[in-house]
């Protein structure tokens, strides 16, 4: 059976609020015999803690509008980090719930990395340091690897948009002359309107 992972943490979330009149409602009603005990309760709090990133990430990407693509990747990895610890947790339970999630987290990272990837190098406050932090944590072995990588293929992205879209302006030694570029918006836009 599917587990909605954001669903059981709003469903546990609230039931922790109330573990308190749980717990009395067991003094009070000797027909409730289901009463959670201080053991249980304390590994629902540790399921909360695994799961309460996810619903985070969920909210935030729900939440925006445009959520961007440079957002998007860091906490992506985020969640694969989280994954990746929890897998090993001495927890049964939070770490089942890891392995159950992984192969879902594969399925849909494994589509999206490399431009979610692009768009993280391209942003200023990022760069390929970053993501080459990135790779290190989840796994050194692997990390200069993929990096080089994502060199290659943004090489191969820049020299596809030059063939795809060639220089307009001719350089020029002389500086503070024109070099033939088109100074006139309007230009520009009428030939964008073309298109």
């Amino acid at each position: 059976m599917p587990v909605m992972w954001n669903s059981t943490y709003l469903m546990l979330d609230s039931a922790v609020l109330y573990s308190l009149a749980f717990c009395q409602l067991k003094f009070v009603d000797p027909n409730y015999k289901w009463c959670p005990s201080l053991e249980e309760w304390s590994r629902v709090e540790k399921i909360m803690r695994f799961l309460k990133p996810f619903h985070e990430m969920t909210e935030f990407f729900s939440g925006h509008r445009y959520p961007t693509s440079n957002l998007y990747f860091r906490n992506v990895w985020r969640i694969q980090m989280l994954l990746q610890e929890q897998m090993v947790s001495t927890v049964l339970a939070i770490s089942r719930m890891a392995k159950d999630m992984k192969p879902t987290f594969d399925k849909y990272w494994d589509c999206y990395s490399t431009v979610l990837t692009f768009a993280i190098v391209l942003d200023p406050r990022y760069k390929l340091e970053f993501v080459e932090f990135c790779y290190k944590k989840l796994d050194i072995s692997t990390a200069y690897e993929k990096v080089n990588v994502l060199r290659e293929q943004m090489r191969e992205l820049f020299e596809e948009c030059l063939r795809v879209v060639p220089p307009r302006c001719e350089q020029s030694s002389t500086i503070g002359t024109s070099s033939g570029c088109y100074d006139d918006m309007d230009i520009m836009m009428d030939e964008f309107d073309s298109l």
